[in-house]
């Protein structure tokens, strides 16, 4: 920072862009990324905390975030911990210390474009949209586009002023993160979300981040979710397609083999999640049911019974209710013992072939 020769601090944004005109400045906001990750050809740094992005709005049914709201902002505002399940909030509660925290701001944590930050999982989970105003305009990017490489991203010298989420509502989500200690970067980290309409997944989304060169979806296993009834094999094939989808690399905190495991696992966790919060719990079909039934609990902690074709309900038992269904060619009673998360205790009976523990 010695090399630093002016300081300045706009009211307007078209001083703050005028001003990253000039050769060698670059904006800064919190400032806890600013020390470790400018080089010595930065001289000027223009403060965009006065240019009025400071604050959390709803917006014809999206949320509008100013680029210069702090963690702590993310974490205790309303508006965002009651938007998919506070996944966002989560993300922000994972950065170092309160002191960071109270500092870093979501413009920053974009705008490094370091492939390990936490926010962009969530973000990108939740179909975050970048608003850019540079010396040609103004200009919206979905994230998905934003960055390019490690530390780089589409700004080219734009001012990021507002991240939306579009639509946020009946969204489901998670924020899971492993790293070395509490106080360290991301190992991997992993933001999920999803909608569930008549038991079935929809608008799936899968975002990790440290194992690329820039924060990734993984729409391969997004795509063997969408439209289906959840089960735990099917969220087994997604946590593999998500191991075949990242390209992470060895470094000093963990080697390539460990980042592809556990970023298959915090996927499949955070789907869990999502499940659980929009009050399902995936369930394995009987072996006698392959193919023709699918079961899982809802948040009522009643068993349903789905056709995996049609998505027709075959039947809702309740703990220790009879129901019988058409499955096949026969008439199957399905008596259930229990109804737990994470285990149904049940029999099911078909004439002429004998009774099954579920």
């Amino acid at each position: 920072m010695e090399n630093i020769r002016e300081f300045h601090s706009p009211r307007t944004v078209d001083d703050a862009i005028a001003l990253l005109q000039r050769p060698g400045a670059a904006a800064v906001a919190g400032g806890t990324d600013v020390a470790v990750r400018l080089g010595e050809d930065v001289e000027i740094l223009v403060d965009v905390t006065r240019l009025g992005w400071n604050d959390i709005r709803a917006e014809s049914g999206a949320l509008s975030l100013g680029a210069t709201v702090t963690m702590h902002d993310l974490i205790t505002s309303e508006a965002v911990r009651g938007t998919a399940d506070g996944m966002l909030s989560d993300a922000a509660e994972s950065f170092i210390s309160r002191q960071i925290r109270n500092a870093a701001t979501l413009g920053g944590n974009l705008a490094s474009g370091a492939p390990s930050a936490d926010l962009p999982p969530a973000l990108l989970a939740l179909d975050a949209v970048v608003h850019i105003r540079g010396a040609a305009g103004d200009r919206a990017v979905p994230l998905a586009e934003f960055f390019t490489g490690p530390g780089r991203t589409v700004l080219e010298g734009g001012l990021l002023t507002r991240v939306t989420l579009p639509d946020p509502e009946g969204r489901r989500g998670s924020f899971l993160k492993v790293g070395r200690t509490a106080e360290d970067v991301a190992i991997v980290n992993a933001g999920t979300s999803l909608r569930v309409e008549d038991g079935r997944c929809r608008d799936v989304r899968i975002a990790l981040g440290a194992v690329g060169e820039t924060p990734m979806r993984i729409p391969e296993a997004e795509a063997l979710l969408e439209g289906k009834a959840p089960t735990a094999a099917l969220l087994a094939e997604a946590e593999d397609a998500v191991r075949q989808g990242v390209r992470p690399v060895d470094d000093h905190r963990a080697g390539a083999a460990y980042r592809r495991k556990v970023g298959g696992v915090l996927a499949r966790r955070g789907l869990e999640t999502c499940l659980r919060n929009a009050g399902l719990a995936p369930g394995e079909a009987p072996e006698w049911m392959a193919g023709q039934a699918v079961a899982f609990l809802d948040g009522a902690g009643l068993v349903r019974l789905l056709d995996p074709d049609s998505g027709e309900r075959l039947a809702t038992v309740g703990d220790g209710g009879t129901a019988s269904v058409f499955i096949g060619s026969w008439w199957t009673t399905l008596v259930i013992a229990s109804a737990a998360p994470d285990r149904l205790s049940a029999w099911a009976c078909t004439p002429g072939a004998g009774s099954w523990a579920v």
